[in-house]
């Protein structure tokens, strides 16, 4: 089975690095990635062929970059765009990094989206603590309600044929990846299946990340009550 990793970059250079060296540690390696570099300032090419070279020369993983900067959830479904000629899609955001058996443990379900807890690291790259989606109640809507019932998007794998015309909803940042995969269990009737392995992804927290910047915010407030009015819509 063929994963495409879909992995978007702005001014991540640096933290990047680490998730294509976990990319080429896999267990599984039927996989291929494409970084989508959103306009970087310094080119993610020019960085990675100054400082790590060898990520370049293996053929499973290229870099397109667009001089067009787009708001990030745009660039998000921008990376959609290049899901093709594959099995199975996976997200990937840049501050982010797989345990070498992450896809080969992913694909031994036979759920259209296969989703899985986190292990949060800081900046020294030490684990901080996890973060469990498991269900509070039998019901998948309540669940989201209260919590992200999928997880983060590095921690989600998607089979490509149940993706269909599903995108991110760019007038909900706060909430657009988990809308998105509402979006593919409501709309596209997809199935979906929990992993209670909780390590088989870690997320770098910081403030930087669009969740953060958004914290506690008007726009947060306003982008979660759109969620739960979407929540009820589909219950």
């Amino acid at each position: 089975m063929h994963i495409r990793v879909l992995i978007p970059s702005y001014n991540r250079n640096a933290e990047i690095v680490l998730g294509l060296q976990s990319l080429l540690a896999q267990s599984h390696s039927d996989w291929s990635a494409v970084v989508v570099d959103n306009a970087s300032d310094t080119p993610l090419t020019e960085y990675l062929s100054r400082c790590q070279p060898f990520l370049l020369e293996d053929t499973r993983i290229s870099v397109v970059r667009y001089e067009k900067l787009l708001p990030i959830i745009q660039n998000w479904n921008r990376l959609l765009d290049h899901a093709e000629n594959c099995d199975y899609i996976k997200f990937l955001w840049s501050d982010d990094y797989l345990h070498e058996d992450c896809l080969a443990e992913m694909l031994l379900s036979n759920a259209d989206v296969i989703s899985t807890g986190h292990q949060r690291v800081n900046q020294d790259l030490k684990v901080t603590g996890t973060r469990s989606y498991k269900k509070f109640f039998g019901n998948i809507f309540m669940n989201c309600l209260l919590k992200n019932y999928f997880g983060c998007p590095s921690s989600v794998l998607i089979r490509k044929s149940a993706l269909k015309d599903i995108r991110f909803n760019i007038r909900n940042q706060y909430c657009a990846d988990l809308q998105f995969l509402l979006d593919l269990k409501c709309i596209n009737n997809c199935s979906s299946e929990y992993l209670t392995r909780q390590d088989l992804v870690k997320v770098l927290v910081h403030s930087e990340t669009e969740t953060g910047r958004l914290k506690f915010t008007p726009r947060m407030i306003r982008n979660k009550f759109q969620l739960s009015l979407r929540l009820l819509k589909y219950w």
